[in-house]
């Protein structure tokens, strides 16, 4: 993650250094990347953020935004020195015309973490250090483009330094020129052909909602990290020495599939757990759980998907084993689709387990599925004679507490060595507690327990499940190359479809969290857009001017949706918070050209189109600088080229293709928009 920061630093300052000319003026720029996450530290110690990955991302995605304000400022100064004011005075002018713009801009973005704060449930917790460090960072650069940068600009003689005639700097300035005289002659044609811009706009909006249709859902986008479990179970009852051994050959020939060098360590873990596995079979001899760690993706030869492939395959050869594999590090559930079904007759239950297992294998992408019923075990059940409890005067617990201290121990004493105190517990020796012959023997008040009644062995459950205190069979399955959306759909055909004889179900996991998230996360999208609003209409004192930058919003849902769909990026949880993002900084091109538009006409008493006309061209090159820095520094992100950076892709190309579009469109539309409402609210008074 701090890779990746570091890459979207060095990104961010070439862009400054192409669009002001010079490596000076972007120095004073790229100062406020550093000082803002310095400051920023200090900030989320107060509000008690730890440096974690989603505080580091938080960072690592504001990297772009917090030099928005220092360009606004600095540009506007730069443009002021170029009209011939002296330094001091440009500085002081040139921060002080454009204080409101970035202070708003800022509000609007900061605004829109606001609802995450409340959002309950996984997706708040996860979101909530993210969502406060931007907020911070954004604060900080804030601070810095109203002091630091106005006190360095008017030291800096150097601003406006002529560059020699052939010189790339000179070229490239000169280029800008030419871009924003012919931008200037553009807005005046659109202006008066409104019709031109609309219709094609509208046409692209309703043609991306079509579009979006074909985009996969998902839930959270899970990292490739380098490392495989593996869970195999044998037939109950099968011997440790036996498990052991045939796992060890499997293990060998897994190891074998892969690459020199790619394989850090495997840890095979055969057998039973002791404690209260040992009473209630959480674990037996006949499982074992295999760890494989890979070393970085960039030192491997082959991929994550890769090893999982082949070793899916390679277990699938192998009777009489039942395997589930995890790769990655998952997010959210251990298995992303999960049905429970509630009944009392657990043959009843185990049935319909089978039943539900057995269709869900026809759905395609669905893997390592299973039933909490079906893994059994030898179990030796102990039936007490009723007869000779009434005899004795004894009950059923009395003689069951004597069995559990027999099996599960008792702390006698304790043992003392070295100042350091050790619990010294006794229990029945593992062969006198692992068979009928020896559990006859176990004496419970001076009789041999067999004495107080009978043992049968049994196969049973390895657990059963109870929600609400009724009983339950949990069927799960994880999903392999196709999208969670897409699988839940059809889950849910199946299940209403199924005749599970009156039994009542509920879908969980991913599936359910996933609809759970995307409603909150369309709530917390509208208090945004809300907030955003009154924040304009705060700055503007009108209702108007707030409604003509809000439309930014759908135009960068037409960027978001194809940047999606051409990429084959998922719709989930991440992507959805940077559409929250985006709502916040889409608007901020908006505020910034709209305020100088209005600072024109009230100040040198120009039209609505003459107003927009020369704002364009005044606020063309800090609009697009602006667009540019945020857009690239969110690009080692969106490549996703770490195995890290996999869960941020979504939402960095998001931003990214949502931004890029509507900076696009925004300097097309806001300006013919800007001037047809205008003459329309002059019409209706």
């Amino acid at each position: 993650m701090m890779l990746t920061a570091v890459q979207a630093i060095i990104l961010a300052a070439a862009v400054l250094t192409f669009f002001l000319g010079s490596v000076s003026n972007a120095g004073i720029i790229s100062l406020s990347m550093p000082l803002s996450f310095v400051a920023s530290f200090a900030v989320m110690y107060l509000l008690g953020v730890s440096l974690n990955i989603m505080s580091l991302a938080g960072l690592s995605i504001s990297i772009g935004m917090i030099v928005d304000n220092s360009v606004v400022v600095l540009e506007n100064i730069h443009r002021w020195r170029r009209e011939g004011s002296g330094q001091a005075e440009a500085a002081e002018h040139g921060a002080r015309q454009v204080g409101m713009a970035v202070t708003a801009s800022t509000l609007t973005t900061v605004a829109v973490f606001i609802p995450m704060l409340f959002v309950p449930g996984m997706t708040g917790q996860i979101f909530r250090d993210l969502s406060l460090t931007i907020a911070a960072a954004l604060f900080i650069s804030l601070f810095v483009s109203q002091s630091l940068i106005p006190l360095l600009a008017s030291r800096s003689a150097n601003l406006i330094k002529p560059h020699k005639e052939r010189s790339l700097s000179t070229k490239i300035q000169r280029w800008l020129e030419k871009l924003e005289e012919r931008y200037s002659r553009a807005i005046s044609w659109f202006t008066g052909h409104s019709r031109f811009v609309f219709i094609p706009v509208i046409i692209m909006f309703v043609s991306s909602l079509f579009v979006m249709r074909f985009i996969p859902k998902t839930f959270l986008p899970e990292p490739k990290e380098g490392l495989i479990e593996i869970s195999i179970g044998l037939a109950p009852g099968t011997g440790l020495e036996f498990t052991d051994s045939l796992l060890v050959s499997i293990e060998g020939r897994i190891i074998e599939l892969i690459e020199p060098g790619d394989l850090e360590n495997s840890y095979l873990n055969v057998g039973k757990q002791e404690g209260m596995g040992a009473l209630f079979g959480s674990s037996s001899s006949a499982n074992g759980e295999l760890s494989l760690y890979f070393v970085r993706e960039s030192e491997r030869s082959r991929n994550i998907e890769y090893y999982d492939t082949a070793i899916r395959d390679l277990l699938a050869e192998i009777p009489g084993i039942e395997y589930s594999l995890t790769s990655g590090m998952p997010i959210g559930n251990e298995f992303p689709v999960s049905i429970v079904i509630y009944g009392n007759d657990l043959s009843e239950l185990r049935d319909i387990g089978e039943l539900v297992k057995s269709e869900m294998e026809r759905i395609p992408g669905t893997v390592d599925i299973s039933s909490s019923l079906e893994n059994q075990q030898m179990q030796i059940d102990f039936e007490p004679d009723e007869n000779v409890l009434f005899l004795r005067g004894k009950s059923p617990v009395a003689i069951g507490s004597e069995v559990t201290v027999g099996i599960l121990g008792l702390d006698a004493t304790t043992y003392t060595e070295n100042n350091q105190e050790y619990d010294v517990n006794l229990r029945y020796s593992e062969e006198g507690r692992s068979s009928i012959e020896a559990l006859s023997g176990i004496i419970a008040y001076g009789m041999p327990l067999d004495a107080w009644g009978s043992f049968h062995s049994t196969l049973a459950p390895q657990e059963i499940g109870r929600r609400n205190r009724t009983r339950t069979v949990e069927v799960s399955c994880r999903i392999s190359d196709r999208a969670l959306g897409e699988v839940a759909a059809d889950v849910e055909v199946m299940m209403d479809t199924l005749n599970l004889s009156g039994h009542r179900f509920e879908i969980l996991g991913d599936i359910k969290e996933r609809g759970e998230a995307f409603g909150t996360m369309a709530i917390a999208i509208g208090v945004a857009i809300i907030l955003v609003y009154m924040i304009m209409a705060s700055q503007f004192e009108s209702l108007l001017e707030p409604f003509i930058i809000i439309i930014e919003v759908p135009l960068a849902m037409i960027g978001v949706i194809w940047t999606l769909f051409l990429t084959g990026t998922t719709m989930g949880l991440t992507a959805l918070v940077g559409l929250l993002m985006l709502t916040g900084i889409v608007v901020n091109n908006g505020i910034v050209f709209i305020d100088y538009a209005n600072q024109l006409r009230r100040k040198e008493g120009l039209s609505s189109r003459d107003a927009i006309i020369l704002a364009g061209r005044k606020r063309m090159r800090p609009i697009l600088m602006t667009a540019i820095t945020t857009i690239l520094a969110l690009m080692p992100l969106a490549i996703g080229a770490t195995e890290s950076s996999v869960m941020w892709a979504p939402m960095a190309r998001t931003v990214a293709g949502g931004l890029a579009v509507a900076t696009l469109l925004t300097l097309i539309v806001l300006p013919s928009l800007y001037v047809k409402l205008d003459r329309w609210h002059k019409n209706s008074r």
